[in-house]
């Protein structure tokens, strides 16, 4: 049976006056929170393959029937809020494959502030509604910080929404096999340009590896960092090898997707409750992993 999400209230979010995070080392998880599995690749555990997630079957007991009718009632309040808000959706036929499913999946089409999603998706319409907040909240105005405003982001594209998967070598689902993680593998600006989810050549961002301090600032029309090309062999005199570490400028482009990757990706830890993308580790190298896994206290975890 999928498991029931909590709707945080409807008319809050992140308010649109409230400044988006400067571009710099991501917020790690705290020293008491639980490692996140999501992180760890898969490995062939056979207790845990997608066949036997599928295969497994789920007693439906009072408390977990009484867990579901709650779930449903959230889920119609969630779409009646995406209703209010001008989001294009449409809720499909809920999946029970075993362990896995989706209650009531959303695949949505176009979001609040007009950024068209594809290709189909299907998620649980709490993270439909994180993602519509995190867009208007932080895409949007990252993009025109980044691009100047005749350059908008029009549509966002995902790599992968719901599929029956374990997370890790143990016994414990994906939170795609739950419906509530989105895989962002990029975004189509106005002049049909895009902007890949990726390691930035010649940034060092938080788009390329979490935690390095050595990142552009918004507002800046260049990032630095040390050019290779340049380093001395010999080591003999400290000018030299000062001079071989001079910072040289990143081309424009790069450095205003970079200032863009970084500052969506900062933003992105609160709406949702795992952020994981280039720099984690090589599973997450070119997309954005967004999720709404629950966590003791409230928990993030964004590496």
């Amino acid at each position: 049976m999928p498991r029931k999400g909590s709707l945080e209230p409807v008319a809050g979010g992140t308010s649109a006056e409230e400044p988006l995070p400067d571009s710099g080392p991501l917020p790690e998880k705290r020293p008491d929170a639980p490692a996140d599995a999501e992180a760890e690749p898969v490995t062939g555990n056979a207790h845990a393959d997608p066949a036997t997630l599928r295969s497994e079957a789920v007693s439906v007991t009072p408390e977990l029937a009484v867990e579901a009718a709650a779930a449903v009632v959230d889920a119609q309040k969630c779409e009646g809020e995406l209703k209010r808000r001008g989001v294009e959706f449409s809720v499909e036929k809920s999946i029970s494959e075993g362990r896995c499913g989706v209650l009531r999946p959303v695949s949505v089409e176009r979001l609040s502030s007009g950024i068209r999603v594809g290709p189909k998706t299907e998620l649980l319409c709490q993270t439909v509604l994180a993602l519509d907040d995190w867009a208007k909240d932080a895409v949007v105005p990252a993009a025109a910080a980044a691009f100047r405003p005749k350059r908008k982001v029009v549509a966002i594209s995902q790599v992968s929404t719901y599929v029956c998967r374990p997370r890790s070598s143990e016994d414990k689902i994906s939170e795609h096999a739950r419906g509530s993680a989105i895989d962002i593998g990029s975004f189509t600006l106005s002049d049909e340009s895009t902007v890949a989810v990726r390691a930035v050549p010649g940034t060092g961002g938080a788009a390329n590896n979490a935690g390095d301090e050595n990142t552009a600032k918004p507002g800046d029309d260049e990032a630095f960092v040390e050019d290779p090309a340049e380093d001395s062999s010999d080591g003999d005199n400290d000018a030299d090898a000062a001079a071989a570490k001079k910072p040289t400028p990143a081309s424009g482009e790069n450095a205003s997707e970079a200032q863009f990757l970084d500052r969506i990706r900062a933003a992105a830890c609160g709406p949702f409750k795992t952020v994981l993308g280039p720099g984690t580790d090589a599973d997450h190298a070119t997309h954005f992993h967004l999720d709404m896994a629950a966590r003791h206290n409230g928990y993030t975890y964004c590496k």
